[in-house]
């Protein structure tokens, strides 16, 4: 186990072993994304769209997935993030306009939404339509298990979106490990993984999938995307929606308000993921090594360009220079620990066995 970061203690070297690259369409699918955003009949609030234009989310999705299989299932990524970010504004924030009970309604309709293959359920999100365009264009250029995948994940993204927003659950404000299982959903990248099954159409059947030692990789990628989401975003939610669920504001009240101690003790969080992330990944290149090389490369270049986009996007407002200093190591850091958050054990314990192979 490790040591948690103690007052006036440096804060660990922040470990990114990957290597980031751009699409090379980014600047011609952010301007196109942004004109298919604005192409729906939505009812803006003042300022919203102006703000959605200049956080350009589509032209960010060009280190998210560099290595999409065509320019078509690309546009699907840039689309999604962009959707993403309005949808995501209804909750909290300046253009916050959902009620506890509309968060609650509106995840019962999505779940029925995303299992109907008309996508014609009714839901009265006020920014569904680009989300459901996005996902009837999925499942016309995927295969119906890969739709599944982000369906599933997508799913899991907006039914959670009840518990942080219309729960009156304390625990996940203040305690870092419920903080993060909270977060591994609510922050939106089970489905920015999920969708790189369309996206590099991926053949990786349910039987391989689902093992415990894929399952444990996914889902250690997924709580370090999560992680960017919460540091980079701190300093802009603490000043506009101190009661928003953050992982890093759970590790402050943990210890105290002491920043500088909560930084650390997220970087260490970090840091024990991405040695699972490492590790996991190579047991399923050594096992499984046709189907795990592209769905591995995708998830490490996320990894690597989900950490720039954090650190530099206009939406989190310069979220880096207010933290507290820290560097960046390409090297695994001499002492990592394991993860203390029984949510995750399961998985990543059992991940340690060989999959089957065939």
């Amino acid at each position: 186990m490790s040591a948690p970061a103690t007052p006036g203690a440096a804060v660990p070297s922040l470990w990114q072993p990957y290597t980031h690259r751009s699409h090379p369409e980014a600047e011609r699918a952010g301007k196109e994304s942004l004109a298919w955003l604005g192409s729906f009949d939505i009812a803006w609030q003042p300022g919203h769209f102006d703000t959605i234009r200049s956080e350009n989310a589509g032209y960010w999705w060009n280190l998210f997935d560099p290595g999409a299989k065509d320019y078509e299932r690309y546009r699907l990524g840039v689309d999604f993030i962009s959707a993403l970010y309005p949808f995501d504004d209804t909750y909290s924030g300046p253009y916050a306009c959902a009620s506890p009970a509309e968060a609650v309604a509106w995840a019962g309709q999505w779940m029925r939404l995303l299992d109907d293959p008309r996508f014609a359920v009714r839901c009265g999100h006020p920014f569904s339509a680009p989300l459901i365009d996005v996902m009837r264009r999925a499942a016309a250029m995927a295969t119906p298990v890969q739709y599944r995948r982000f369906a599933d994940a997508v799913k899991a993204y907006v039914t959670s979106l009840a518990w942080e927003f219309a729960g009156q659950d304390r625990s996940v404000r203040q305690r870092v490990a419920e903080a993060a299982a909270c977060r591994f959903y609510t922050s939106g990248c089970t489905g920015i993984v999920g969708i790189l099954h369309v996206s590099h159409d991926l053949d990786i059947s349910d039987e391989t999938f689902h093992h415990p030692l894929w399952r444990a990789y996914t889902e250690a990628a997924v709580l370090i995307l999560a992680l960017y989401n919460d540091l980079y975003s701190y300093a802009r939610e603490q000043a506009d929606t101190p009661d928003d669920v953050n992982i890093l504001a759970a590790a402050v009240a943990e210890g105290r308000g002491d920043l500088r101690r909560g930084l650390g003790r997220v970087v260490t969080l970090h840091n024990q993921a991405m040695e699972r992330v490492v590790h996991l990944g190579a047991r399923l290149k050594k096992h499984h090594p046709a189907q795990a090389r592209a769905y591995t490369q995708a998830i490490e270049e996320m990894l690597a360009g989900n950490l720039v986009f954090g650190r530099t996007a206009t939406r989190y407002h310069g979220g880096e220079p207010a933290l507290p200093p820290y560097t960046l190591t390409t090297t695994p850091p001499p002492t990592i620990g394991t993860i203390e958050i029984p949510t995750f054990a399961w998985w990543w314990d059992t991940g340690r066995a060989a999959p089957r192979t065939g």
